[in-house]
């Protein structure tokens, strides 16, 4: 389903003349709760198939109206083209007059004028350019209003200048100062690496499957030489459970981990709570080595207990065993304005609000009544 697409999933009203397909006002406005699933990083990493749950879901409440209507279902597929016909023949019989009663004919107009605003309010096109922020899931979807990364700056320095250093304005955010944390505490040492973010407008980009709302970055290890001397990452070493990474593939030449400077960029980024941290895509046996350093520093618990909670090893790709994943939750504004793809929300985190369904009285009623005035 493209950016800005309005699929809607319409209940049939029985009793209505001539078979008409009219929608109740309550189905019309209805939210859908996604089904939770495992995390996935979704990267080209070895990823499998992006889920397809969303056309899954459209399919089958397609198929159920168009047997309401006596059509028949098509074969499973993509549900967006083979809709289209069918929901342009229903927007043309909003305005005959000549279907139903005058009374179901209001209806249809109604529900069509609520079907626009609440289209513009979730889909940023350019008839609604005040709406900004990642639109759709982190593997389709797009991203307005995103803010670009520098290429270098206190504590990290990008490793790619290409134009995928775009993201949400918390997560760029949150990377400059989980950077500058680590150059304040720890100074002296190279700089965090910042790999690929997302493009200015999001979308598809090379070498991934998500990175496309601006919700996801990859991060470089901090290195060390095997003596313990500081050295930027040259990029994606794959790091064992010996804390060591060949350099080239077959070198005898080795990096070691930096797991102290690794460890304050993992607790700064799990104690933003700006960002909304989500999850850290991470090796397990990475993970282990950087809880053993927080146990042997004496962190708080609080500490600990998120970030053995955001640092998982994704079930569908590669171990992320030469970059730190970091994605951000949909915030309570991102998931107004389309954000999708919520997954699992922490209990350090505000949930987005969800929308419980409302019969056509309640309706009508938020609809007629005056806006309350702003302060």
């Amino acid at each position: 389903m493209t950016p800005g697409e309005l699929v809607l999933p319409l209940a049939p009203t029985r009793g209505a003349a001539h078979g008409t397909h009219i929608p109740q006002l309550g189905d019309v406005l209805r939210h859908h709760r996604l089904r939770q699933t495992e995390p996935s990083d979704d990267d080209a990493h070895g990823a499998g198939p992006a889920p397809e749950y969303l056309e899954d879901l459209e399919a089958d409440r397609m198929a159920e109206g168009l047997k309401q209507v006596g059509r028949k279902p098509q074969a499973h597929r993509s549900t967006v083209g083979a809709a289209n016909g069918y929901h342009i023949r229903y927007v043309i019989s909003l305005f005959d007059w000549r279907k139903g009663s005058r009374l179901a004919a209001m209806r249809r107009l109604l529900c069509f004028f609520l079907l626009l605003t609440t289209g513009c309010w979730s889909a940023p096109t350019q008839l609604a350019p005040r709406s900004g922020g990642p639109v759709g899931l982190p593997h389709r979807g797009v991203l307005t209003g995103g803010k670009a990364l520098p290429a270098k700056g206190s504590g990290f320095v990008r490793f790619r200048k290409d134009g995928i250093h775009w993201g949400h304005p918390h997560l760029v955010d949150a990377i400059a100062t989980a950077a500058a944390t680590v150059e304040r505490k720890r100074p002296g040492g190279a700089p965090l690496v910042v790999a690929d973010i997302a493009a200015e407008t999001g979308g598809k980009i090379p070498r991934h499957r998500s990175h496309r709302t601006g919700r996801d970055a990859d991060l470089l290890f901090y290195v060390v030489t095997p003596d313990g001397r500081p050295i930027e990452n040259p990029g994606f070493l794959h790091f064992g459970a010996d804390g060591l990474a060949p350099v080239k593939p077959k070198s005898r030449t080795f990096v070691r981990l930096d797991v102290e400077r690794t460890w304050l960029l993992v607790k700064s980024l799990s104690t933003d709570d700006r960002a909304g941290v989500q999850w850290l895509f991470v090796a397990r046996w990475l993970k282990a080595m950087l809880l053993e350093h927080a146990y042997a520093r004496g962190e708080d618990t609080d500490t600990i207990f998120r970030a053995m909670k955001l640092l998982h090893q994704p079930s569908d790709s590669f171990s992320h065993d030469d970059h730190i994943h970091v994605r951000i939750a949909c915030s309570p504004s991102d998931a107004v304005g389309g954000c999708r793809g919520g997954g699992i929300y922490w209990p350090w985190m505000q949930a987005p609000p969800s929308a419980s369904p409302l019969n056509d009285q309640q309706l009508l009623s938020a609809l007629l009544s005056p806006a309350p005035e702003s302060r």
